[in-house]
């Protein structure tokens, strides 16, 4: 968590990355863009996410944009909501 009280974590279970942000409460009712890349830098897929509430979540069902499962290994996630952009790394076994 940075000292805005913003955080972002990506935990990896079976098939399903579940995903937890924090934002202040001026984020509500804004929309966060979520990037998924792979270690080596290459974009997986993007994803839209409606800001509820200062606390939110959502799964990934660890598929690219066009569908097709993805590889084990070290992924980074990047959210990007109004001015603020936060990151985070996350391992699929």
């Amino acid at each position: 968590q940075n000292s805005n009280g913003i955080s972002l974590q990506a935990i990896s279970i079976h098939n399903t990355t579940f995903i937890e942000f924090n934002v202040p409460v001026s984020f509500v009712s804004k929309n966060a863009e979520f990037t998924i890349f792979r270690a080596d830098g290459s974009i997986v897929n993007t994803i839209s996410h409606y800001v509820r509430g200062s606390v939110n979540n959502f799964s990934w069902d660890q598929r690219d944009a066009v569908g097709k499962n993805v590889n084990s290994g070290m992924y980074i996630i990047k959210m990007q909501c109004m001015e603020i952009v936060i990151s985070s790394k996350f391992t699929i076994l």
